[in-house]
């Protein structure tokens, strides 16, 4: 059942919780037609498919309608002996509080996994082939304290005082699992337990059919989302066997979309192996039940979403997982709850309706499904969404495209919850000027910030303190356009956008003290034709409070060749930008190939309060440097997978 409400469509609760357990066979199959048919007339609140031959029936319903056609495309030793260093001009490194940089993070309280995470004394990274424990503090002390080989490539991590959550993605050709992976990836999390820093003990290692997305820690609970494809068109060489998944017969189908529909071998599967000591205990089961599958709200694809949550106060229990049919979705999370924003099916198609479905979930120990809505238009990414006293704002354009028949609709919806429906509270449109869409949003407690552009940047301030009436307060118009924007406080805004007529990508700062008559206090430019992965990627983005420190990693065409990077920056809120200096990391050539690049992917600052150091991290070195002096190398340690590793010390 769905009703429109102020020009936004909202619909019942439509999934239950799933728990793992076997798979129902079914008795009898139902027609595409005759199925849907038969869901419609289902008036439940949550309507759950009956068995598996209802869920094959309107999975080939939906497959017959041509979504999700085609292949889907791919994207994405020991320590040397070290030599002695030269003097260096450190802070005392005696009983003196340690400070340094952590994950930038969308939500105080809620971590995000990331490539590297730095824990006082010690940094941890995933990334390439490898989960690497580095010594970074003191300095003097700096080396390679365990290197461990991923099975798979590294996407992220996450580290607690006793654990180390370590994410891989496995690609299905590339992996020793029991079973062969439905989607084109598989993901694996290694659980290390890290008391002893220097040598991490594997505890478990858990695979789950299907590519990850990304992933939470909130309150010692770990929520990660895993998107499954349920693809008609890959088939294995032969059926796999796996004991148990459905009864006696024991095999998975083929991938083709027979009559009736085999659906239980489309179904994701995780596999589990603990290591507890002498005991070893591996365990492969389905994700969940066909009847724990609840009927979409529209036939929007046969993909799959599933938030796994663990709690970390026994990190070998049980894993609990809750899966929406959905197609693949946006995930924002406050400290309460996690949202799955997912665009309909057909959104690639010509001239196409442009809708964005929310489900909302409260985290727990498991995320249990509380409302879910819809409104018009797409959102730009993760930070078109912001939770505030239980309301949502979700910001959204329509024609967006440049075929688009009609200039871009930027909408402000905040939606909120009667019974099981996210339902529309307030609204604010008509943001932006002819012509310009969405570039950057930011939502901070009852203030909002939005970058509109075509040919200039406005940026708007927005009153959303009243959840009814969310207004705009002021606006301020510069060159170029902002694709995030970051809070130094309540009175100052960093951004980071391009200026397409020149070719670069710049720094603002912004002061909205008079939040009317927001100002431009300064800008300044990465260089001619620059580029930055923190455009797109706000961990790449790293404002250090302690020390008055911004780092970005950049690359250019600078002094007439091309280079790769980080620029370091001073910022005054009074005067603005001072750069501190070039880093680059010495001796990489252009990339030679996948996960070779010398470009610099995160920095990170440490320091006891009277001189810090600054660290950069690409896929190849990590080094380290005084931010007095960025450019001029301290330390030097080559990842492993890169050659021989190496340790050195200038």
């Amino acid at each position: 059942m769905r009703e429109r409400i102020g020009g936004v469509r909202v619909w019942g609760v439509m999934l239950l919780l799933s728990v793992a357990g076997a798979l129902s066979a079914g008795e009898g199959v139902l027609s595409g037609e005759g199925a849907l048919r038969a869901l419609k007339e289902n008036t439940q609140a949550a309507p759950r498919f009956s068995g598996c031959a209802e869920l094959g029936a309107y999975i080939r319903d939906v497959k017959e309608l041509g979504y999700h056609i085609g292949e889907p495309m791919l994207f994405g030793g020991t320590p040397g002996v070290d030599m002695s260093p030269m003097p260096i001009s450190l802070p005392n490194q005696a009983d003196v509080e340690l400070e340094h940089s952590t994950t930038n993070l969308q939500e105080e309280g809620v971590d995000e996994a990331d490539i590297v995470k730095m824990s006082g004394e010690y940094t941890f990274t995933a990334m390439d082939g490898h989960f690497v424990v580095f010594r970074t503090w003191p300095l003097s002390e700096l080396d390679i304290l365990f290197a461990h080989e991923l099975e798979g490539h590294g996407v992220g991590l996450f580290v607690t005082e006793r654990w180390a959550l370590v994410f891989s993605r496995i690609y299905r050709w590339d992996t020793r699992l029991q079973w062969s992976p439905r989607s084109y990836a598989a993901t694996k999390l290694e659980i290390f337990d890290i008391a002893e820093p220097a040598a991490p003990i594997l505890k478990r290692e858990l695979y789950i059919d299907g590519n990850y997305n990304t992933s939470r820690l909130v309150d010692g609970r770990l929520h990660m989302v895993i998107e499954s494809d349920l693809h008609d068109y890959y088939t294995p060489p032969e059926p796999m066997p796996l004991a148990g998944l459905r009864g006696d017969e024991g095999r998975l189908p083929r991938f083709s979309l027979p009559a009736p529909l085999e659906v239980a071998g489309l179904v994701p599967l995780m596999q589990d192996e603990i290591h507890d000591g002498l005991r070893q205990v591996s365990d492969t089961r389905p994700l969940s039940a066909c009847e724990d599958f609840v009927v979409p709200p529209r036939k929007e694809g046969a993909n799959m979403v599933t938030i796994a949550s663990l709690g970390l106060e026994d990190p070998l229990g049980e894993l609990h997982t809750t899966t929406v049919l959905t197609d693949y979705a946006t995930v924002y999370a406050s400290a309460d709850r996690l949202y799955l924003a997912a665009q309909t099916a057909e959104w690639w198609a010509y001239d196409a309706e442009e809708v964005t479905l929310v489900h909302r979930f409260a985290l727990g120990e498991r995320a249990r499904l509380e409302a879910v809505g819809e409104v018009p238009g797409v959102i730009i990414n993760r930070y078109s969404l912001g939770e505030h006293d239980g309301y949502l704002r979700i910001a959204t354009v329509q024609n967006r495209w440049w075929w688009a028949a009609e200039d871009p609709v930027n909408t402000l919806f905040v939606l909120g919850v009667e019974g099981d429906k996210l339902t529309p509270v307030g609204e604010l449109g008509g943001l932006g000027h002819e012509g310009e869409r969405i570039y950057a949003v930011r939502f901070m407690g009852d203030r909002g910030y939005l970058v509109t552009f075509r040919e200039t940047d406005p940026l708007y301030t927005l009153d959303l303190s009243d959840p009814n009436d969310p207004r705009v307060v002021g606006e301020l118009k510069i060159p170029g356009f902002s694709t995030y924007l970051h809070p130094m406080d309540d009175d100052f805004l960093l951004g980071i956008g391009q200026d397409p007529d020149l070719g670069t990508t710049d720094l603002s700062l912004y002061d909205v003290s008079d939040f009317a008559a927001p100002r431009l206090v300064d800008r300044v430019s990465l260089g001619e034709w620059s580029y930055s992965e923190a455009l797109w990627e706000p961990k790449a983005f790293n404002w250090f409070e302690p020390a008055g420190l911004l780092s970005v990693p950049a690359s250019g065409y600078f002094s007439g060749d091309w280079s790769y990077g980080a620029r370091v920056y001073g910022v005054d809120r009074e005067s603005g930008f001072e750069e501190r200096g070039w880093v680059e990391h010495p001796g990489l050539a252009a990339s030679q190939g996948y996960n070779d690049s010398p470009a610099i992917r995160r920095t990170l600052f440490v320091g006891e309060g009277e001189g810090w150091v600054l660290y950069t991290l690409s896929d190849q070195l990590l080094m380290a440097s005084d931010t007095e002096e960025p450019g001029v190398p301290l330390g030097l340690l080559r990842l492993p997978g890169n050659d021989e590793m190496m340790s050195v010390f200038f």
